[in-house]
């Protein structure tokens, strides 16, 4: 059965709408009515020039395959067994196991740090967040320290919040801590404190939560790792980028993305009077827009006389002809500027494929209805919805 997801919504008299996160890959729906239905969950690949990650698309690495992790739930985010479910699919280094007695260990280095659930397997918005649990301490603390296990929320990319407790005795010890609002999540990461611990984590204690309070409400989510073969590749500067909608499983590449090698064939000769070096495409291009650092494009030679750094395409579409006139510059000069780098340009003719899985499952219960898409580059997620007849 495909999963049905039901909004209330302020488009009732139009009956259709659509709602559109900005480019985090978080996407929060609200609550949910009977009869309201989401028709279309679409996932649209994002470039973060920001932090230099323009060339990497949506997705991240999984056993060879480029997947991405589609989180759907509550205000709970997840419960204890989410997050061993989650620790033990990431082989995280703070996992030492389960106990009988209905605890997991945190095995808490002294000295190295780690990620404890990175952006990969979960992402929250920018509002506060509270994660609570219960560890049990078998040795006394003393007077007048916190038991600070090395479990923090890291944000901003650098700054972190601790995940710890207030001055306490031996046994049940609360462990709270908040995710400060307005701060770009970066995941849980264990900063190491100088001592290390075999610290039991009463597994059904753990919660966490969106909104600065501990909730009644327990985990109600679902998880799908889709898989993409490539990442969700976009050119910021034309809109343009690729697509999957996870409903029906469509996705479709509007982005070309060619990584550059050392047995990447290039061959020189001349173009309109220009020593110039070529390379061919994988797929043809409508020449739209091409991106290959540190050239630029332009849509005519007129520009080699100004900038040795440039590159036309072909009219066929199926090369790049960079500049190669500029005295002295050889092809190994010329691969030592682009080895490692990605041609990135936008396909003449949409590449149309099915992935699986698809989003499917029983239909969610009534209760709001926050998507997370865990990438590395954070993609746009936008639900089209059908509102109540």
């Amino acid at each position: 059965m495909r999963n049905k997801m039901l909004l209330i919504t302020d488009d009732a008299d139009t009956g259709t709408g659509a709602i559109t996160a900005s480019a985090n890959g978080i996407l929060d729906l609200g609550a949910i009515e009977a009869g309201a239905q989401i028709t279309a969950f679409t996932i649209s690949g994002q470039t973060d020039n920001s932090y230099n990650t323009g060339d990497t698309g949506a997705g991240y690495v999984d056993s060879g395959e480029y997947v991405l992790n589609i989180r759907i739930h509550g205000d709970c985010v997840l419960d204890g067994d989410e997050l061993v479910k989650i620790l033990e699919e990431t082989d995280a280094p703070v996992y030492g196991g389960e106990r009988e007695d209905g605890c997991f260990i945190y095995s808490a280095s002294a000295t190295e740090e780690s990620a404890v659930i990175s952006t990969d397997h979960m992402m929250l918005g920018t509002g506060v967040h509270t994660m609570k649990m219960t560890a049990l301490v078998t040795e006394q603390i003393a007077e007048g320290e916190a038991l600070i296990p090395g479990l923090h929320f890291k944000y901003n990319r650098t700054k972190t919040s601790a995940i710890a407790k207030d001055p306490g005795n031996i046994g049940e010890c609360e462990l709270m801590g908040t995710k400060p609002s307005a701060a770009k999540y970066n995941g849980i990461y264990h900063i190491p404190t100088g001592n290390a611990m075999e610290l039991p984590i009463i597994t059904e204690s753990v919660g966490l939560y969106v909104g600065n309070a501990v909730l009644d409400e327990g985990y109600n989510g679902i998880t799908v790792k889709q898989k993409l073969g490539k990442p969700l590749m976009a050119i910021p500067e034309g809109e343009i980028a690729d697509e999957v909608e996870c409903i029906s499983g469509v996705l479709t590449r509007r982005i070309g993305c060619m990584s550059i090698t050392e047995d990447t064939v290039i061959t020189s000769g001349s173009y309109e009077g220009f020593a110039c070096y070529f390379i061919d495409l994988e797929s043809p291009t409508d020449g739209y827009i091409v991106k290959l650092d540190p050239f630029s494009y332009e849509e005519s030679t007129e520009y080699f006389y100004d900038n040795n750094y440039t590159m036309v395409m072909d009219p066929s579409g199926t090369r790049l002809i960079l500049n190669g006139s500029q005295e002295g510059y050889t092809i190994d000069q010329l691969k030592s500027d682009i080895v490692g780098k990605k041609v990135i340009y936008t396909l003449k003719n949409p590449i149309i494929e099915t992935v699986e899985p698809s989003i499917s499952g029983d239909e969610l219960s009534a209760g709001r209805h926050i998507i997370e898409v865990c990438s590395s580059t954070y993609p746009i997620v936008t639900v089209k919805y059908k509102s109540k007849e």
